[in-house]
């Protein structure tokens, strides 16, 4: 559909009209991180604070905000392989190798994990039915197959601030990738999308358990109209 309304699937569709807002100087990080709902914390704060020090200016506002994006629950993975001290006794296994434990001594059905973007596990025998060329236009033929199945969720804030609307779309198509991209390839039986949000607040009055928070202001888009733009 959308070839038959544009000529051409590139930048040229789009009308833009927004001007570029003008670079702010942050001089107080902490404030700044606090009124945009960065979530770092106190030591990310103060090395942001010394590193303006250091090269003596103030940060930019695109500067924190890319800072605070290694705080993403992809990126958060920077500490799964750190090094764990609690209580002042540093740990025997970091916390990716506690996840690789549990498989190494189940390993069960598990054909491979921790080695592409997705892990499989032994499925049945069963039969496929697919074209018998891949380039050119064929015919359909059955075949008798041993099948190994994915089961994968790929996290994504949806809606985020950097993509209020179409975040969703990040997620779908990562969960696809990922999938595909394993072994010599694979293909995907189905999609779903969940929808996890803290306390979308749909109803005026709200719910019992939103009354535990003190509601903010949405940064982007609300759980509400993201999902009816989707």
């Amino acid at each position: 559909m959308l070839q038959r309304q544009y000529d051409g699937l590139n930048q040229d569709i789009f009308t833009i009209d927004d001007k570029p807002q003008p670079v702010i100087e942050i001089r107080d990080i902490s404030e700044y991180n606090k009124q945009e709902g960065l979530a770092l914390n106190q030591e990310e704060t103060e090395y942001l604070e010394d590193l303006s020090k250091k090269i003596e200016r103030n940060l930019t506002d695109g500067e924190v905000f890319g800072f605070s994006q290694i705080n993403s629950e992809h990126c958060r993975h920077k500490i799964f392989n750190g090094t764990f001290i609690i209580d002042g006794q540093e740990m025997e296994s970091s916390l990716f190798q506690l996840i690789k434990k549990t498989s190494k001594e189940n390993p069960n059905f598990i054909i491979s994990a921790y080695k592409d973007n997705c892990a499989f596990v032994d499925g049945p025998q069963t039969e496929l039915f697919y074209p018998e060329k891949g380039d050119v236009p064929s015919l359909f033929k059955t075949e008798q197959s041993k099948t190994v199945i994915s089961l994968k969720a790929e996290t994504h804030n949806f809606p985020t601030t950097v993509e209020p609307l179409n975040g969703a779309a990040t997620g779908s198509g990562g969960e696809i990738r990922d999938r595909m991209a394993g072994g010599r390839g694979s293909f995907p039986i189905a999609g779903t999308a969940v929808y996890m949000t803290s306390y979308p607040r749909f109803e005026v009055e709200g719910r019992d358990w939103e009354q535990m928070a003190e509601e903010r202001e949405w940064l982007s888009n609300t759980s509400r109209n993201s999902n009816q733009s989707l």
